[in-house]
């Protein structure tokens, strides 16, 4: 907790661009959604990626949200499931308020499980679990859900509690995965998964 208060003025030495877009025309703009949990917390990123006629390509955060894990201990794979309910509400939040065409909205987790939950319909799973899982397909049916290694997740940031004065240097939490800045995404081991809203 020292730690915290002690770096809490380095927030105010943390630049953060207005303009999360390309400059010039943009051609196409996509959303990029991530999640991740720990024991500690879970929390959940949303990235928009832009480029122009050029070729030229764009990726920023734009913005994110957090969780702190409860007290009653949950296992890691529903905490996992919670996250990805965060980054669902989220993109639900943040879509109508952009006001701009969105070509296409992608959604990453590191967690197989959360994965196979999303796949199927929820009255397979038990109450917890399938009221969650039916939500998240509810928000985001029209969207694909892909898995990401932990390495390349930017939501990773909210297991570890990176304080400020780290934060502002991890470039993957202000950019995305290096990945979204070069051309045709396809992110290590990328599997794909349409939500079962049936």
């Amino acid at each position: 907790m020292e730690e915290a208060i002690r770096q809490l003025p380095a927030l105010n030495s943390i630049p953060i661009p207005r303009l999360v877009k390309i400059k010039d025309e943009v051609t196409t703009i996509q959303i990029y959604g991530f999640s991740d949990a720990s024991e500690r917390a879970f929390g959940a990123c949303v990235c928009i990626r832009s480029d122009n006629a050029n070729g030229e390509l764009r990726s920023r955060l734009l913005c994110s949200k957090s969780r702190v894990s409860p007290m009653k201990q949950i296992s890691i794979p529903r905490l996992e499931l919670c996250g990805a309910q965060l980054l669902a509400r989220l993109i639900k939040k943040v879509l109508p308020i952009l006001c701009i065409p969105i070509d296409s909205v992608h959604l990453w987790t590191d967690s197989r499980l959360v994965l196979t939950w999303l796949q199927d319909i929820p009255t397979r799973w038990n109450t917890y679990v399938a009221n969650i899982v039916s939500e998240i397909q509810d928000i985001t049916s029209n969207f694909f859900w892909r898995d990401v290694v932990s390495e390349d997740n930017p939501a990773d940031i909210f297991p570890r509690g990176t304080g400020p004065e780290e934060m502002w240097r991890v470039c993957q939490w202000w950019n995305g995965p290096s990945w979204l800045e070069q051309g045709e995404v396809m992110a290590p081991f990328q599997h794909c998964y349409r939500s079962n809203s049936s």
